[in-house]
């Protein structure tokens, strides 16, 4: 089987990106990642309310075994598995910031948070059909990305112009 990541990739970043960085960190710099970082959290939120509501889950009891015990299944995996985490080293790819949207695989079987079935679910197996959450919610939620960004940026360049401006420096952006 052969997965292809869905990447956005926006053009004009680069000249955006020394803008930002031409601006004191103390107005643009967070735990987060400032301004860029924090407007494509934005759609990663957004992608992952999608993935959340289209999550499949399951019904009745069911029983998996595990190193000879019969374990109940507590359903819901999915939908708690699903992160969006910030990349501390994006430039280690070639990238300016890098927002990842991940399902959380746990470190054994019986972890309650983990979903290291997910793939299965979502582009099926032999016995089953695909039931496309995940890569579905990416597609649905395409059209709305760039609006979704401008908003965000919008909103974060108008903070930090204010505190800017509070600060002595002078800038302008409309």
């Amino acid at each position: 089987m052969t997965v292809k990541r869905d990447e956005v990739q926006i053009h004009g970043l680069e000249e955006l990106t020394r803008t930002l960085k031409a601006l004191p960190n103390e107005l643009t710099a967070s735990s987060r990642g400032g301004i860029l970082a924090l407007a494509l959290r934005d759609i990663a939120n957004m992608v992952k309310k999608d993935i959340i509501a289209d999550a499949p889950v399951g019904t009745g009891e069911e029983y998996v075994s595990f190193k000879g015990q019969k374990i109940k299944v507590e359903h819901g995996r999915l939908k708690r598995a699903v992160r969006v985490r910030r990349d501390k080293n994006p430039h280690l790819v070639g990238m300016t910031e890098n927002i990842q949207i991940k399902m959380y695989k746990g470190r054994s079987r019986l972890d309650k948070n983990a979903a290291w079935f997910w793939f299965m679910v979502n582009f099926g197996t032999e016995k089953q059909a695909p039931q496309p959450f995940f890569t579905g919610a990416f597609d649905k939620n395409q059209t709305q990305m760039i609006p979704t960004f401008e908003k965000g940026m919008d909103k974060r360049l108008k903070t930090a112009i204010r505190k800017a401006k509070k600060h002595g420096f002078e800038l302008n952006y409309e």
